[in-house]
């Protein structure tokens, strides 16, 4: 191949309107902070408390894939790219709000309305999606609040659920359902009719108490109140984790300590008392008989206690 060269070089007139030749810079610090962020945050969008709320619930190696939940809506920031992910069971106003939720999340952040936004339906993830997960447990940090040590196996005809969710500072959520819920920390199948809307209005879900992550006492007063909740429904019992000593003291002053997998009913009882506490607080360690005022109040100072109703 030949090339002919003149004198005069033929982009003169080109650099001559950009004002003359200059030496070329290397491409060194010139990348905006998105374009090299490496920190992963996800967030979760839910209505699962009665309103619409959207919560950061994991950030950089405690973005786990576990932590997606197929009832609801998640934005994971990458840095480079945004993706909603829509779960197969998120509610039609979920769904409805992850039209734009990505957007929202670009304008209250002050980041490039440039940046990709790709909405991923649940079973629909792509590699990028998948890989930016860390593998489950990395990095995590024990809770005092209840963590499930394995899934509730459920019972037919359904029944009422307990579960953890990050949301919130930290949430217990009760959850209605006729199929096994993953991850639960309890659950109890009533003894008596349940109205067909608890099942149906917003998925079967309602918040039982939240700011369980900074203030654990929430948390353990919120398993008194959904053993309270069991006994209304003449409820079967099963406790499915070890963070959590679920406690029942009964009629004649007895301590009746629940083991993880063990069921149990409270409408037996005139009028009981339950306390819940970490399984860290070694209390009534071989005690089988104590007053009510003394399991309340050694209760109360190590998690949460509520005497129930008398029995009508």
């Amino acid at each position: 191949m030949n090339i002919e060269q003149n004198d005069k070089d033929p982009n003169e007139d080109f650099w001559a309107l950009l004002g003359g030749r200059g030496e070329i810079g290397s491409d060194e610090g010139g990348d905006e902070d998105w374009e090299t962020k490496e920190d992963k945050i996800l967030y979760q969008l839910s209505d699962a408390g009665g309103k619409m709320e959207f919560n950061k619930i994991a950030e950089a190696n405690r973005v786990t894939r576990d932590k997606l939940d197929t009832r609801d809506v998640f934005v994971l920031d990458i840095g480079r790219e945004i993706f909603v992910w829509i779960g197969k069971g998120a509610s039609e106003g979920e769904k409805k709000e992850s039209m734009v939720v990505g957007s929202k999340y670009l304008r209250d952040n002050k980041r490039p309305n440039y940046l990709p936004i790709t909405r991923i339906h649940e079973g629909s993830e792509n590699p990028v999606f998948e890989g930016a997960f860390a593998t489950a447990g990395a990095g995590a940090i024990k809770r005092a609040t209840p963590t499930a040590s394995h899934s509730s196996a459920g019972a037919s005809g359904g029944g009422c659920y307990l579960s953890y969710i990050e949301a919130s500072n930290g949430s217990l959520i009760l959850t209605w359902s006729k199929e096994p819920v993953k991850g639960a920390l309890s659950f109890f199948q009533p003894g008596k009719p349940v109205a067909d809307h608890k099942y149906k209005s917003n998925g079967g879900r309602e918040e039982l108490t939240r700011g369980t992550d900074s203030t654990p006492k929430n948390g353990f007063q919120g398993w008194c109140n959904y053993l309270k909740l069991a006994r209304e429904f003449n409820g079967t019992v099963t406790v499915n984790t070890r963070d959590v000593q679920v406690c029942v003291h009964d009629d004649n002053n007895k301590i009746l300590k629940i083991a993880p997998g063990e069921s149990f009913q409270l409408h037996d009882y005139q009028m009981p008392a339950v306390g819940a506490w970490p399984t860290s607080k070694a209390l009534f360690e071989g005690a089988v008989n104590t007053g009510r005022d003394h399991f309340i109040n050694t209760a109360q100072a190590a998690g949460a206690a509520l005497v129930l109703p008398k029995n009508k």
